[in-house]
């Protein structure tokens, strides 16, 4: 499949991302606050955690959408999907994708505000996602970019190429390039 030093099996990630879910629960278990819920300060929290949530939900836009189309390609129909990430972390990524795939909203996470099923359905997707043909690049340069994608052009079956950043002319003219003369090649980039 992948034979590039760049790119990593999603496994890499996973115990992380598991860690960081694992931490997030116990902090929110150990230290919730409670409002009463008449009060002005209930109100004001009330306020500042919705616009704060419409706020992280306009700007994860972009990756939330990256995270739908990798489930659907990767893990549910098994095409080979790499996952190039310049404006993401890496463990940041593969928890919204864990998250957006469980559909359980992140910050329930970090605020333990979990339902019964939700951790079950986390898990299944940690676990699909073990099993699934995606490898994620991260922070390659313009030429490690290019490096990967051509040799993407050399295989026979059908690839989706994701990319988290608005590529420069070199990398769209080449990715037009590729996508023209490779129909197995998919790209799905920001405009």
């Amino acid at each position: 499949m992948i034979c590039s030093p760049y790119a990593q099996k999603i496994n890499c990630y996973l115990k992380e991302v598991f860690d960081l879910i694992d931490t997030n629960l116990q902090k929110g278990l150990s230290s919730p606050k409670v409002y009463p819920k008449e009060s002005d300060d209930f109100l004001k929290h009330i306020s500042e955690v919705f616009s704060r949530r419409e706020a992280e939900r306009m700007l994860k836009a972009p990756l939330l959408h990256q995270c739908s189309v990798i489930w659907d390609h990767a893990a549910l129909r098994d095409i080979p999907t790499i996952w190039c990430l310049r404006v993401n972390s890496t463990v940041d990524a593969v928890y919204e994708l864990v998250c957006a795939s469980a559909n359980v909203p992140s910050h329930c996470i970090c605020n333990a505000f979990l339902s019964e099923m939700d951790l079950p359905r986390i898990t299944n997707v940690l676990t699909k996602l073990g099993k699934t043909p995606l490898w994620i690049c991260a922070n390659p340069d313009s030429g490690q970019f290019l490096e990967i994608v051509e040799s993407l052009a050399d295989e026979n079956s059908p690839f989706l190429v994701v990319c988290d950043w608005q590529q420069d002319d070199g990398e769209q003219t080449a990715m037009n390039r590729l996508a023209r003369e490779n129909s197995n090649l998919t790209f799905v980039c920001l405009p």
